[in-house]
């Protein structure tokens, strides 16, 4: 009995910060403030919604939590953030958040598969995908 309460104490313990982890998203974007300012400066003539659901396509992608998305900066390189989930590095195995992403704008933005992979490249900014699956 006292291993049971152990093990659940120690499940709770992780739980816990694993769910601040959650919400408090990669390393290298935690201690921006909102960039909401940043995707209006860039994109004056898209709406607040639309910028919202791009950035709710990202991080649904990644496996973040919602709270995250205005920590991304439109000029932030999407293997960047993909790689902010594996310390920095490209992982040999992964979750296939890149691919999860690609979905997530192809069903959100009603765009052909075939034309967002014509216009991705390994450095392709956040910006830059933005405004191809927007126009």
């Amino acid at each position: 009995m006292e291993n049971l309460i152990a093990y659940i104490f120690i499940a709770l313990v992780v739980g816990v910060f694993g769910y601040i982890e959650f919400t408090r998203g990669p390393a290298p974007y935690r201690g921006r403030s909102c960039t909401g300012r940043a995707w209006k400066k860039a994109f004056p003539t898209y709406s607040k919604e639309n910028i919202r659901l791009f950035l709710l396509c990202l991080v649904d992608g990644m496996a973040l939590s919602d709270k995250t998305k205005l920590k991304f900066h439109p000029n932030d390189q999407a293997i960047d953030v993909y790689r902010s989930l594996y310390g920095g590095k490209t992982p040999i195995g992964d979750n296939l958040e890149l691919e999860t992403f690609f979905e997530n704008l192809v069903n959100g933005f009603k765009v052909e598969e075939s034309s967002l992979q014509k216009v991705w490249h390994e450095n392709i900014t956040l910006g830059e995908l933005y405004e191809f699956v927007s126009a």
